[in-house]
């Protein structure tokens, strides 16, 4: 019950389209406190009109995929309604290691799939 009282998350999903990104987003849709938007990267423009559209609340990045996160921020930078940095968080994902990578460049240690879930709720 204490989902339906937080605000929606809306969270970008920046896919490369392997499995382990499918599998990502059908675990994260399953929460009814996330909105999960998947977008595959074919390039900067399309990247910054999706951000413009969708305006998220975190972006998901994946450790061997086609964004890193210095280079989102950079082109966040670009945009004028760019969202400011205290809202918007950047996870990369690194699948070999179980661990989380916030922006704020502080490694997390994850053990399960909660682990996620909390930091996309912060």
């Amino acid at each position: 019950m204490e989902q339906n009282s937080q605000a929606i998350r809306r969270v970008l999903i920046v896919q490369s389209g392997s499995l382990f990104d499918e599998g990502l987003e059908s675990m994260l849709t399953q929460q009814t406190d996330f909105q999960v938007i998947g977008v595959h990267y074919s390039d900067d423009a399309r990247f910054l009109l999706t951000m413009q559209r969708e305006h998220p609340d975190v972006i998901l990045l994946f450790e061997d995929g086609p964004l890193e996160a210095r280079r989102v921020l950079d082109l966040l930078d670009l945009l004028e309604d760019a969202p400011t940095a205290a809202p918007l968080r950047v996870i990369t994902v690194r699948s070999g290691g179980n661990s989380l990578e916030m922006y704020a460049r502080q490694a997390i240690t994850t053990a399960q799939s909660q682990d996620l879930f909390a930091l996309i709720r912060q």
